[in-house]
């Protein structure tokens, strides 16, 4: 066991029964009674969603850095000229709505 950090303090033997009692009678919690299936068996839709979404995002951020690859350095000091002749902060004009 590693060494426990200072000044923690364990719980007192009827405080651990108290907390396994609390543990025991949740009806959310549960132990694994035999060996764990893999997800893409145990719930195939739920896999299927969550790598839908992994990969809608990937698209995004792909989507996004080419953006602003392609937002070149004149631009930005074109604009940033203008936002300042305009009298207007240019870190948040991209963001004003």
């Amino acid at each position: 066991m590693p060494a426990l950090k200072p000044g923690h303090v364990s719980p007192t033997r009827e405080e651990n029964e108290a907390i396994l009692a609390a543990i025991a009678s949740d009806p959310d919690t549960w132990e694994s009674t035999g060996p764990l299936r893999p997800a893409t068996e145990a719930d195939p839709e739920l896999v299927a969603w969550a790598e839908e979404r992994r990969s809608k995002a990937q698209a995004k951020e792909a989507r996004m850095t080419t953006e602003a690859a392609a937002y070149t350095e004149q631009e930005f000091i074109a604009d940033t000229r203008e936002a300042f002749a305009a009298n207007r902060d240019p870190m948040h004009q991209a963001h004003a709505v």
